[in-house]
Protein backbone atom coordinates (compact mmCIF):
# COMPACT_ATOMS: atom_id res chain seq x y z
CA UNK A 1 0.00 0.00 0.00
CA UNK A 2 2.80 2.42 0.87
CA UNK A 3 4.41 2.20 -2.54
CA UNK A 4 1.00 2.62 -4.18
CA UNK A 5 0.31 5.88 -2.29
CA UNK A 6 3.80 7.20 -3.02
CA UNK A 7 3.41 6.20 -6.69
CA UNK A 8 0.06 8.06 -6.82
CA UNK A 9 1.65 11.18 -5.31
CA UNK A 10 4.46 11.02 -7.88
CA UNK A 11 1.84 10.91 -10.64
CA UNK A 12 0.26 14.20 -9.50
CA UNK A 13 3.42 16.29 -8.97
CA UNK A 14 2.52 19.83 -9.96
CA UNK A 15 -1.19 19.17 -9.49
CA UNK A 16 -3.80 19.62 -6.79
CA UNK A 17 -4.00 16.80 -4.25
CA UNK A 18 -6.69 18.19 -1.92
CA UNK A 19 -9.11 21.13 -1.83
CA UNK A 20 -10.94 21.99 1.37
CA UNK A 21 -13.28 24.89 2.20
CA UNK A 22 -13.46 26.55 5.62
CA UNK A 23 -15.62 29.25 7.19
CA UNK A 24 -13.73 31.50 9.58
CA UNK A 25 -15.81 31.83 12.74
CA UNK A 26 -15.16 33.93 15.84
CA UNK A 27 -15.56 30.92 18.15
CA UNK A 28 -12.77 29.10 16.27
CA UNK A 29 -10.49 32.12 16.53
CA UNK A 30 -11.12 32.35 20.28
CA UNK A 31 -10.42 28.65 20.83
CA UNK A 32 -7.21 28.79 18.81
CA UNK A 33 -5.94 31.97 20.51
CA UNK A 34 -6.72 30.50 23.92
CA UNK A 35 -5.02 27.19 23.06
CA UNK A 36 -1.78 28.91 22.02
CA UNK A 37 -1.95 31.48 24.83
CA UNK A 38 -2.14 34.52 22.54
CA UNK A 39 -5.12 36.57 23.70
CA UNK A 40 -4.34 39.67 21.61
CA UNK A 41 -7.63 41.46 20.91
CA UNK A 42 -7.03 41.52 17.14
CA UNK A 43 -7.63 37.74 17.06
CA UNK A 44 -11.30 38.41 17.85
CA UNK A 45 -11.89 39.55 14.26
CA UNK A 46 -8.81 38.39 12.31
CA UNK A 47 -7.30 34.91 11.95
CA UNK A 48 -3.80 34.55 13.40
CA UNK A 49 -1.28 33.40 10.76
CA UNK A 50 -0.47 30.31 12.85
CA UNK A 51 -4.13 29.25 12.58
CA UNK A 52 -3.97 29.48 8.79
CA UNK A 53 -1.10 26.97 8.84
CA UNK A 54 -3.35 24.40 10.50
CA UNK A 55 -6.16 24.57 7.92
CA UNK A 56 -6.10 21.39 5.84
CA UNK A 57 -3.45 19.78 8.02
CA UNK A 58 -5.88 17.23 9.43
CA UNK A 59 -6.82 15.92 5.97
CA UNK A 60 -3.18 15.72 4.86
CA UNK A 61 -2.24 13.94 8.10
CA UNK A 62 -5.12 11.46 7.76
CA UNK A 63 -3.99 10.44 4.30
CA UNK A 64 -0.36 10.06 5.36
CA UNK A 65 -1.20 8.37 8.68
CA UNK A 66 -2.46 5.31 6.80
CA UNK A 67 1.07 4.68 5.60
CA UNK A 68 3.06 2.15 7.69
CA UNK A 69 5.89 4.62 8.11
CA UNK A 70 6.93 7.26 10.58
CA UNK A 71 5.67 10.66 9.42
CA UNK A 72 8.08 13.45 10.28
CA UNK A 73 7.72 17.19 9.79
CA UNK A 74 10.63 18.52 7.78
CA UNK A 75 10.07 22.26 7.42
CA UNK A 76 7.55 25.02 6.85
CA UNK A 77 7.93 28.22 4.86
CA UNK A 78 4.96 30.57 5.04
CA UNK A 79 4.12 33.81 3.27
CA UNK A 80 1.07 35.79 4.47
CA UNK A 81 -0.27 38.03 1.72
CA UNK A 82 -3.53 39.36 3.16
CA UNK A 83 -5.68 39.22 6.29
CA UNK A 84 -8.36 36.61 6.87
CA UNK A 85 -11.29 37.90 8.91
CA UNK A 86 -14.28 36.48 10.74
CA UNK A 87 -16.96 35.67 8.17
CA UNK A 88 -14.47 34.95 5.39
CA UNK A 89 -14.59 31.65 3.54
CA UNK A 90 -11.23 30.25 2.55
CA UNK A 91 -10.31 27.47 0.17
CA UNK A 92 -7.19 25.49 0.99
CA UNK A 93 -5.51 23.96 -2.05
CA UNK A 94 -2.78 21.40 -1.38
CA UNK A 95 -0.52 20.66 -4.34
CA UNK A 96 2.23 18.05 -4.58
CA UNK A 97 5.44 19.91 -5.43
CA UNK A 98 7.89 16.99 -5.40
CA UNK A 99 8.33 13.42 -4.19
CA UNK A 100 11.86 12.15 -3.65
CA UNK A 101 12.95 8.73 -2.40
CA UNK A 102 16.35 7.89 -0.99
CA UNK A 103 16.96 4.56 0.73
CA UNK A 104 14.47 4.36 3.63
CA UNK A 105 13.36 8.01 3.40
CA UNK A 106 10.66 9.55 1.19
CA UNK A 107 10.38 13.35 1.15
CA UNK A 108 7.13 14.93 0.00
CA UNK A 109 7.09 18.64 -0.71
CA UNK A 110 3.65 20.27 -0.60
CA UNK A 111 2.59 23.75 -1.64
CA UNK A 112 -0.47 24.99 0.21
CA UNK A 113 -2.38 28.05 -0.95
CA UNK A 114 -5.30 29.71 0.78
CA UNK A 115 -7.70 31.91 -1.17
CA UNK A 116 -10.58 33.89 0.25
CA UNK A 117 -14.14 34.02 -1.07
CA UNK A 118 -13.01 36.59 -3.65
CA UNK A 119 -10.30 34.20 -4.96
CA UNK A 120 -7.60 36.47 -3.50
CA UNK A 121 -4.47 34.55 -2.48
CA UNK A 122 -4.08 35.22 1.27
CA UNK A 123 -1.36 32.72 2.20
CA UNK A 124 1.17 30.48 0.49
CA UNK A 125 3.04 27.81 2.38
CA UNK A 126 5.59 25.17 1.50
CA UNK A 127 5.67 22.08 3.73
CA UNK A 128 8.20 19.28 3.67
CA UNK A 129 7.06 15.93 5.05
CA UNK A 130 9.48 13.04 5.48
CA UNK A 131 8.31 9.44 5.62
CA UNK A 132 10.78 7.05 7.19
CA UNK A 133 10.32 3.31 6.83
CA UNK A 134 10.02 1.61 10.18
CA UNK A 135 10.84 -2.06 10.38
Amino acid sequence: MTQQVIHELKQIVGQTWLMIDYSIESSGLRRFASAVGDLDSRWRTMAPPALLLTLGLEQVSERLADLPQAVLHGSTEMECLDHVNVGDRVTVEVMVDAVREHQSLTCISLIIELRNQNSVLVMRCKQLVALRCVS
